[in-house]
């Protein structure tokens, strides 16, 4: 079976993203969008190649998502699906046991309808308008949606190929329960589980105490994504954006070195103002900051595919091939030059529009199977509790 127990055992099977094609952009009539589309289209799948050629350097197995030709299939209402290009913020493994969604769009419809109901699910606007009044509002009182765009977050059917891997190898699946390895680190018996803002922490903590008993769990208030605020790269080390205290990583990582890694994001964009006026420092494409109708259209229909740029650690979200090697895709000569120390050497990869799509090589890819037992590093964190949780205000 697949296993995954520590982040820097040696990598042996990882899911790759995949973004959409130039001509997915075909429909897009104005010039002065379209061919910034096809240019980020192809310079990034040109460097998901390259990704890829260097992590089978490593005699590592590639899986990539599937992308369908009928493009059609990915539109609901008045936006796009956003292309697999991120599988780490799905799909998780801890253990032996795989968390990842059903393979289809419909995980709020699901979570919601009723058997009464004996409605179709709606694929278009219009499907959506004719919904009976009371479903709408059952939709709106309990979720928060309002439109078919908000009911519709993803499709998932591009991991058929990566179900059927899990299934053939015995793995247990465990469904749209939102576990993945963007927001959960583990090292062992002790997994670290980052905090969303206004995310409950008592329901976060049962549902780790319900999936996770045999772990000694923690949460960390991140305030997002965990991969984005730290990283383990082994035993003994850790890197680090400058978002938390060393209190807090001195609490669950004793006598272990912080590494800390500026972000050079927040001073990128204090030159771009008035993008940052139109879309609050979210996403960056170098060279079309003044292309307002590439702006507004980005804001407009696709809004739902990107974070929040400004914010991101880009340097902390790095992949470990194995404990002496790991992938980023920025340079960096001085903390290279620390982590030489530890033996790790860092291989830059290209990913030229990490500032659009806000995601680095760890977001881009997700460990399927690492070799390695599940070693406890942390023996005196379990005499210490009381319970099973440390939570960090």
């Amino acid at each position: 079976m697949l296993s995954v127990n520590q982040s820097w055992n040696k990598l042996t099977k990882c899911i790759l993203g995949k973004t959409y094609m130039p001509e997915f952009y075909s429909f897009i009539n104005k010039s002065s969008i379209r061919n910034v589309f096809e240019k980020i289209a192809q310079e990034t799948n040109e460097d998901l190649n390259q990704i890829q050629k260097k992590i089978k350097s490593f005699q590592v197995e590639v899986y990539r998502p599937e992308i369908s030709n009928n493009f059609n299939q990915y539109k609901f209402g008045g936006k796009f699906f956003p292309p697999p290009l991120t599988p780490r913020d799905d799909i998780g493994i801890i253990g032996t046991t795989v968390f990842m969604p059903q393979l289809d769009a419909l995980y709020y419809w699901r979570l919601l309808a009723t058997l009464e109901w004996n409605v179709e699910p709606p694929r278009t606007t219009e499907e959506w308008n004719r919904l009976p009044n009371f479903i709408k509002d059952e939709f709106a009182r309990h979720m928060n949606i309002h439109s078919i765009e908000d009911m519709y977050y993803r499709d998932f059917s591009s991991f058929k190929t990566i179900e059927q891997l899990v299934k053939s190898l015995g793995n247990k699946i465990i469904y749209d329960q939102k576990i993945d390895t963007a927001m959960i680190c583990r090292v062992g018996k002790d997994l670290y589980s980052g905090l969303w803002p206004g995310q409950n922490k008592e329901e976060l903590q049962n549902k780790l105490f319900n999936f996770f008993p045999d772990y000694k769990c923690h949460i960390i208030d991140t305030q997002g994504h965990l991969d984005g605020v730290f990283t383990v790269l082994g035993e003994g080390v850790l890197l680090a954006n400058e978002d938390l205290p060393d209190s807090i990583y001195n609490k669950h990582f004793p006598n272990w070195e912080i590494i800390r890694v500026k972000n050079k994001n927040s001073d990128l964009f204090l030159n771009y103002q008035n993008l940052k006026r139109k879309n609050q420092g979210k996403w960056l494409v170098t060279g079309q900051e003044n292309n307002y109708e590439f702006t507004d259209f980005v804001e407009l229909y696709i809004n739902n595919w990107l974070g929040f740029a400004e914010e991101t650690s880009i340097g902390v979200n790095v992949l470990m091939i194995d404990e002496h090697n790991m992938l980023c895709v920025q340079e960096d000569a001085a903390i290279f030059k620390r982590l030489e120390a530890y033996g790790i050497t860092a291989h830059v990869v290209p990913f030229r529009h990490y500032n659009f799509w806000d995601s680095g090589v760890h977001c881009l890819t997700v460990d399927l199977e690492r070799t390695g037992n599940c070693i406890d590093f942390f023996p005196e964190h379990s005499k210490s509790l009381n319970h099973k949780y440390l939570i960090t205000e």
